[in-house]
């Protein structure tokens, strides 16, 4: 007799919480990098939102 074993419940909807994290931080992403356009555009000091991208990147890429 042999048993399948299962992955524990909180495993599967911990991968799916992590896509959609993934997810939202993607978008977060594309929306920082149009806002750092639209503010070059504009000649305003992106350093700092510039920061705060690459850090975001560098955690979540």
């Amino acid at each position: 007799q042999t048993t399948k074993t299962e992955e524990p419940a909180w495993t599967e909807s911990r991968t799916t919480n992590m896509d959609m994290i993934k997810v939202h931080y993607r978008q977060l992403i594309k929306n920082m990098e149009r806002e750092i356009k639209t503010l070059k555009n504009k000649n305003k000091d992106t350093t700092t939102l510039a920061g705060h991208l690459n850090l975001i990147k560098t955690l979540w890429q």
